[in-house]
């Protein structure tokens, strides 16, 4: 079985009547977008060393970015939206021993918030998650 290494960016859309209903009842939503098949690529590439910290969190603070796309697929300034947090973490996974399973988590998540610090959206120290 062939695992794809490369995929689209990441889009979430949410309809813009449904974004207003949730702000207004201050809802949180929260989603994940799974780095690894990029970075299998980049350890293809030789440009990363192994998906250990030490080696993803300086690749990704280089390579990271992130845009605001609205439904009509037009980019929105990430400064615009100051409700916007991104925050890196990982976790071990183990692999599938078969087709037929899945990736099984730890559920213990590190957080890495020196990826995305100080930037737009970026998740600081002492925010709330």
């Amino acid at each position: 079985m062939r695992w794809p290494t490369r995929q689209p960016p990441a889009t979430v859309y949410r309809p813009s009547r449904k974004c207003k209903t949730d702000a207004a009842s201050d809802l949180i939503i929260t989603g994940m977008v799974p780095p690894t098949s990029t970075l299998l690529d980049g350890i293809k590439d030789s440009e990363l060393q192994s998906l250990r910290p030490e080696h993803v969190v300086p690749y990704l603070k280089e390579r990271l970015h992130r845009r605001v796309t609205l439904a009509d697929r037009t980019e929105h300034p990430r400064d615009g939206v100051n409700t916007l947090k991104v925050i890196v973490l990982s976790t071990e996974v183990t692999l599938p021993t078969d087709q037929h399973s899945f990736p099984t988590y730890s559920g213990e998540y590190q957080p890495h918030h020196q990826v995305a610090e100080g930037r737009p959206g970026g998740y600081n120290h002492g925010d709330v998650y």
